[in-house]
């Protein structure tokens, strides 16, 4: 497969997508897709629930350069929304909050 062919195949998107939930994975230890959704969910039923995410974590100001960060990592295009939108710098908070190896 040519180089060509293979920058066409994968996105940005996708291989960014997959070098974090690589490094998420060596970094938790044995973080399974289900554990990084619990994790996910958890973060946000709270912000719905409540109308706010509070940090577990971060302080505010370590907390807007995680989400500005994954701003810069994976922004929003004209087909999806940006990793902020996801939830990522809640994600990485209460990740964060629950293995101190992170």
């Amino acid at each position: 497969m040519s180089n060509q062919n293979l920058n066409e195949e994968v996105s940005r998107r996708d291989m960014l997508r997959t070098i974090a939930i690589a490094m998420t994975a060596t970094g938790a230890g044995t973080l399974g897709l289900e554990a990084g959704r619990h994790v996910h969910n958890l973060a946000k039923t709270e912000k719905e629930t409540v109308g706010t995410y509070s940090l577990k974590f971060f302080n505010q100001h370590e907390y807007r350069t995680v989400r500005r960060l994954a701003e810069l990592i994976i922004p929003a295009d004209e087909k999806s929304g940006s990793a902020v939108d996801a939830g990522a710098g809640e994600f990485i908070d209460l990740l964060c909050s629950q293995n101190e190896d992170l």
